[in-house]
């Protein structure tokens, strides 16, 4: 907790969600998601949650932050709810005609909310007029792969491997050939158990590696129609 509130207070959201980390047997929690979105009310409010009534706690933040935040918090505060159940804050929108070199593929949602595991043969973008565009450098920050099954696996082009990760973390990439604007994209389903597949999700991207994460797409507010067949691809265009 010390660590958590040095890094909300000084040392950065990084230090804040590593401190996540080490409480937790996922590397993924809504409390990361509220420290990387800058909402240090609310983790400061969950680190003080025993000496103050928890009601009393999310009606300060009520006020104090975006209406958002408030039913964030009351269900952080409640220790009883499942991680997949409490909504992630979104970044903003991209502004119309950005262009973006770095790609993530935020699942808020798989098909069955409460599956541990999340799973995807391939993930690919696409630009105005169609043509792919060449992503590499996958990485899952916070993520736990098996061998085999790294996020690598979503851009090998092979719809027989897969990426898998046990704490349904985001799925993160580079744009080979440099910034482009995205104006589709595609998930295809892996080989296996329906119920990690993503059907609530958001695009998110960004210009360079140290810039913030902006919204490309966001189907994070209801499931999508997620194919239940296996190596099937669902093709979605940026709204």
């Amino acid at each position: 907790e010390t660590a958590l509130v040095e890094g909300l207070l000084g040392l950065g959201a990084k230090v804040a969600a590593n401190a996540v980390n080490a409480r937790t047997a996922s590397g993924c929690t809504a409390l990361q998601i509220a420290a990387e979105a800058g909402a240090a009310m609310i983790v400061r409010a969950l680190l003080d949650s025993k000496k103050a009534d928890p009601a009393d706690k999310v009606l300060s933040l009520a006020n104090a932050c975006q209406n958002d935040y408030a039913e964030i918090a009351a269900l952080l505060l409640d220790a009883s709810t499942p991680i997949d159940a409490v909504p992630q804050l979104a970044p903003p929108t991209l502004p119309l005609g950005t262009k973006i070199r770095y790609i993530r593929f935020v699942t808020t949602q798989t098909k069955v909310p409460n599956e541990g595991i999340l799973q995807m043969s391939l993930l690919q973008v696409y630009d105005g007029s169609g043509s792919q565009l060449e992503l590499s450098d996958a990485c899952n920050p916070g993520g736990n792969s098996p061998p085999g099954e790294s996020p690598a696996k979503a851009l090998d082009g092979n719809v027989e491997t897969k990426w898998l990760d046990f704490n349904k973390c985001a799925l993160e990439c580079t744009l080979v050939h440099g910034p482009s604007h995205i104006s589709s994209y595609t998930i295809t389903t892996a080989n296996d158990c329906p119920q990690r597949d993503p059907v609530c999700w958001r695009l998110e991207g960004r210009l360079s590696a140290d810039s913030q994460w902006w919204l490309i797409d966001d189907r994070s507010r209801e499931p999508q129609a997620t194919p239940d067949e296996r190596f099937k691809a669902l093709h979605t265009t940026v709204s």
